[in-house]
């Protein structure tokens, strides 16, 4: 497994495992412009019969000084699975999603692209714009 999925085990430290989590992905293997800013939030723990989930969403946007509360934003879902069963020396499991897509990308072993956040918000924004209040 790559150094950027090995996480602290320890289940009482979930708090520490998201901030990890997030520092490992998003400034060791994620290219980004630094425009990108987020914000996160534990959304919820699964108790599975050999592994504990922790589910977080990462929500991304670019804001400026015209625009300092975005139109749109983009979300990243982040899973991290600790085996109950498993010598706690070995690394957790972590994958996450991109919003509007099922495929799952493993941190070091799928090459995170910024136009993905790019296209969900444009998306977002052309739908916004067909509506009218």
């Amino acid at each position: 497994m790559d150094s950027s999925t090995r996480i602290n085990r320890k289940s009482s430290e979930t708090e520490n495992t998201s901030d990890n989590t997030q520092d490992t992905v998003t400034h060791e293997t994620w290219e980004l412009d630094p425009a990108w800013l987020f914000s996160s939030e534990f959304l919820q723990e699964r108790e599975l019969k050999f592994k504990n989930q922790y589910h977080y969403k990462l929500q991304w946007s670019i804001p400026t000084q015209r625009t300092p509360i975005p139109k749109a934003t983009a979300c990243v879902y982040f899973v991290i699975e600790i085996s109950t069963i498993k010598p706690k020396s070995l690394p957790v499991e972590v994958y996450y999603l991109v919003e509007s897509c099922r495929l799952r990308h493993k941190p070091g072993k799928t090459r995170f692209r910024g136009k993905w956040l790019t296209d969900i918000i444009e998306s977002k924004s052309l739908l916004q714009d067909t509506v009218s209040f």
